[in-house]
């Protein structure tokens, strides 16, 4: 979340090019876009956290930015992108938008944050997927504020790896973002400040999509699956009461062993489900079944 967070912030500050754009070409949007980008980092204190070598907008409402270098404030960390394309922005009283596609996302070392990742991570070490291409992507966002209904999407694509998709659509979200903006340090500080704030939004939908590029394959040949896990995994959800425990199971597994190239996991409730009961219900395990049934969980391939 820290990338999508902090790419955010940078693409913010580019698209703010707004009626300067129709007042001239191409070179006046740019210094336009250039001096509106900078005092929107400025206004959140975030010019020194977000940077770039080149940015060039146009007629059309698009800009792009070349070499992106973005510092995490509360780590010191970078992250490096070679181009961040602005497809969309509006921002008003209103609304907010964003349409952005990101190419070449490196950290430090100059690899793919990914690579670092797996590297960190026991059960993948052994996959020999240290070089790996830089990471590419996109982002949307749509935020209606008066309403406080929030519609976001990030899709990461890591060749010889893994892509990933997420997607998520909530209602009533106002409050929680307006404490997220405000109060943020206090919110680091003591997460559970959040939980009030939370229960007054409702999850719409929500998916998270698999697709393997090379990493499941691999670990599959390396017999990383225990032969167990199918019954293991049923006997888990049967356990919490999940009545399609045998599919959604059927769906891992198949994932797992390479069987399948893709695994999706989505919520999708009937209406508008309020997080402060989810919050409530999850509480006690054996009220998991209830859980399940009112948000529509769903496991395929």
């Amino acid at each position: 979340m820290t990338l999508a967070k902090n790419t955010l912030v940078g693409v913010m500050a580019v698209a703010v090019i707004g009626a300067g754009v129709w007042f001239g070409g191409n070179y006046f949007a740019t210094q336009k876009a250039e001096e509106k980008a900078r005092a929107y980092l400025a206004k959140h204190k975030l010019e020194n956290s977000v940077m770039w070598e080149k940015l060039s907008a146009r007629l059309d409402n698009t800009a792009t930015l070349n070499k992106v270098e973005i510092t995490v404030p509360e780590t010191g960390k970078k992250l490096f992108i070679q181009q961040l394309d602005v497809k969309n922005f509006e921002d008003s009283d209103k609304e907010f938008k964003l349409d952005i596609t990101f190419n070449g996302v490196s950290d430090e070392s100059g690899k793919s944050p990914v690579a670092a990742f797996i590297a960190e991570t026991p059960d993948l070490q052994e996959l020999d997927l240290k070089e790996l291409p830089l990471l590419n992507g996109t982002l949307k966002l749509e935020h209606e504020i008066e309403k406080g209904n929030v519609d976001f999407s990030v899709m990461l694509n890591q060749e010889k790896a893994v892509d990933m998709e997420f997607a998520l659509d909530i209602k009533d979200a106002s409050g929680f973002i307006a404490l997220a903006k405000d109060k943020r340090a206090e919110l680091e500080r003591n997460p559970f400040q959040a939980f009030a704030a939370l229960s007054t939004v409702r999850l719409d939908d929500l998916s998270v999509a698999f697709y393997d590029k090379g990493l499941v394959e691999k670990s599959a040949k390396q017999n990383k699956v225990p032969d167990n896990y199918m019954q293991e995994c049923e006997n888990q959800l049967v356990m919490m009461g999940i009545e399609k425990h045998q599919e959604f199971c059927k769906s891992a597994d198949n994932f797992f062993r390479a069987e399948k190239k893709n695994l999706k996991i989505s919520l999708d409730p009937k209406e508008p489900y309020p997080l402060g009961n989810l919050i409530n219900l999850t509480q006690s395990p054996e009220q998991l079944k209830q859980v399940f049934k009112e948000l529509n969980i769903n496991v395929s391939n």
